[in-house]
């Protein structure tokens, strides 16, 4: 799921088309049901949805990684520029 959550956030950042965005986000959520804590995943949801410029989404995220990271000063910077 990972794998091909990942694919197409590339063709859509590459290519800009909406259906890959639906299906990265599609796959990157399932993905998140079988691990809602594997890094990889939360980070690139965050991501897809701050590049998408989904900013509830990406708060939403967000909050996820900062309470499993705390120290992420990263994310923390994006959130407070929301």
């Amino acid at each position: 799921m990972l794998t091909l959550g990942e694919l197409y956030a590339t063709m859509w950042s590459k290519y800009r088309a909406e259906s890959y965005y639906d299906k990265s986000i599609l796959y990157l959520e399932k993905a998140r049901t079988i691990g809602p804590n594997l890094p990889p995943v939360l980070y690139g949801l965050f991501d897809m949805y701050r590049i998408h410029g989904d900013k509830g989404k990406m708060k939403a995220i967000g909050a996820i990684i900062l309470n499993n990271w705390p120290q992420d000063k990263g994310i923390e910077t994006f959130l407070r520029g929301v």
